[in-house]
């Protein structure tokens, strides 16, 4: 029972240059690099692309700084394919000569991306190469052909054999730069992932709701096994979410009251600290969030069914709040952050999508559907890949539902995943290069989805659950497993959990009295 997975299944419906939401120009990148007619012939995201051939001119600078969203598609490219660490040092060591890690419409020559690979070389044509995953992965092919035949040769070796550049010491004398971007894309990589799931440090963390409406913090550690603090606070109701921020591990709930109540807490304390974030009767679904390097996001449906925002900005020491554009939705948005892209997904009273998507330089949030003008269910699920975002929700016939945006292409694909009907709101998470979704049937069953490149359809199984589950499971990913929890017919919290080593399937019972 292994299970790997990134999807692109039965592709139906492709949405082609519609979505503003994913075409803004390099200029915030580039600015003093592009004419005004370049920027508008620039698309996307951070595979910045291109509508035509760009001029072949010599680039006037070379931002000083790295694009963040360029490192982390070269990483992702590379963790994909399995490249050794040499040849990814080799791709960061070249990067950064070459462009300092941006994807640059301009080069020596015909030179042009990230590599400043070469049309007339015969790396591609010039749109193929502005796509940073296509320039990656025509690295990385070669790179892995030069580390195969010189396994004594340095990262920067291997970058001169690739690049063949009359300055051939250059790639080695930048080591120490390559390694810190490779750290800093690495450490966005591997930051756990929210949800009411998660981990932190060496433990993995449900945090549930009693019956009584306390807040459960349950965990497991090799040190401590599982354990079941009550965080205290006013009664809380729903499905509470937590994450990881700065050491920190930050559990969200919404109080029997409307209000939020936000714990916080780190090693070596006696308890957790307890805030509302000026939420004072405002809350009326579950919240949701995630953390960026210096704040902490929570998205919530306001009285009047709009998307309402409180963040958290440490360097600022100060919680902010703005109301979203776009609406009103019905039931429980879910967010996530993709590059340096912040997404919130939900769903309308007529069952169409609603999606809010800010980046720094969008002086207000934008707001769109994906195609999606009908037929959702329950609340969406969803999460980024690093070069592409999926959302899966319950249609009419209750099937799992599934939409995805390519940021290589720029397009919203969409298939419906086989195996069975579906009851209440589905969970989505990913581990290693493996998609994973769970869900419930009426009857008490676990429904698991999966899917990894090189399966032509998504597979299904159950765990070996057929009955008993009494809500919506939880997933979460940690090195070496990847786990489901739900709530049991004795209102218990069950964990199942598969092995990648051998792929057996664990279970047990942590025990605890947990509401629905």
């Amino acid at each position: 029972m292994r299970i790997r997975g990134t999807i692109r299944g039965t592709i139906r419906g492709t949405i082609r240059g519609t979505i503003p939401s994913f075409t803004r120009g390099t200029a915030r990148r580039f600015g003093s690099l592009l004419g005004a007619a370049a920027l508008a012939a620039a698309a996307a995201v951070a595979v910045v692309t291109v509508a035509g051939p760009p001029a072949a001119a010599a680039c006037p600078s070379i931002p000083a700084g790295h694009d963040p969203a360029v490192i982390d598609v070269v990483l992702q490219v590379g963790t994909t394919r399995g490249v050794s660490e040499r040849v990814l040092l080799a791709a960061f060591e070249t990067g950064w000569v070459e462009s300092h890690m941006n994807n640059l419409p301009c080069g020596d020559k015909d030179s042009l991306g990230v590599f400043q690979q070469r049309p007339s070389y015969g790396w591609g044509t010039p749109e193929q190469i502005m796509n940073v995953e296509y320039a990656s992965t025509q690295f990385f092919v070669r790179a892995e052909a030069e580390d195969a035949a010189c396994p004594a040769c340095t990262a920067g070796q291997i970058a001169q054999a690739v690049q063949r550049s009359g300055f051939p010491d250059r790639y080695g004398q930048s080591e120490a730069k390559a390694r810190d971007l490779l750290a800093e894309a690495r450490g966005r990589a591997a930051r756990p992932a929210p949800g009411q799931a998660y981990t932190f440090g060496d433990s993995q963390h449900y945090a549930g709701v009693t019956p009584t409406g306390d807040l459960v913090n349950v965990s497991w550690s090799p040190r401590t096994g599982v354990i079941a603090p009550d965080w205290g606070g006013a009664p809380v109701t729903g499905k509470p979410i937590g994450f990881v921020h700065n050491g920190q591990q930050h559990v969200f709930a919404r109080g029997t009251d409307n209000t939020l109540r936000h714990w916080w807490a780190e090693p070596g304390w006696s308890g957790p600290g307890l805030e509302h974030w000026n939420t004072t009767g405002q809350v009326m679904s579950n919240p949701t969030g995630f953390a960026t390097a210096t704040q902490q996001h929570i998205f919530f449906r306001n009285p009047n069914g709009q998307l309402e925002h409180r963040f958290y900005d440490q360097n600022a020491n100060q919680v902010i709040g703005d109301t979203w554009p776009g609406g009103p939705f019905v039931g429980n948005p879910t967010a996530y952050i993709h590059k340096d892209q912040q997404h919130v997904f939900a769903r309308t009273s007529s069952g169409a999508l609603i999606h809010w998507y800010w980046w720094p330089g969008l002086s207000t949030p934008g707001v769109d559907n994906w195609g999606v003008t009908s037929g959702m269910t329950s609340d969406p699920t969803g999460f980024s890949t690093g070069t592409q975002q999926h959302i899966f929700f319950r249609n009419t016939a209750n099937q799992l539902q599934h939409r995805f945006f390519d940021d290589p292409s720029g397009t919203v694909n969409g298939d419906t995943w086989p195996g069975g009907t579906l009851d209440g709101n589905p969970n989505a998470i990913t581990h290693q290069d493996q998609q994973h979704v769970f869900a419930r049937t009426a009857a008490g069953a676990l429904i698991h989805w999966y899917w990894w490149p090189g399966l032509s359809t998504p597979g299904v199984d159950n765990w070996g659950t057929t009955g008993g589950v009494t809500n919506d499971p939880a997933g979460l990913s940690t090195p070496g497993h990847h786990h489901v929890f739900y709530r049991t017919t004795n209102g218990t919290l069950a964990h199942r959990y598969v092995n990648d080593t051998d792929g057996n399937l664990h279970t047990d019972n942590w025990g605890t009295a947990l509401a629905l």
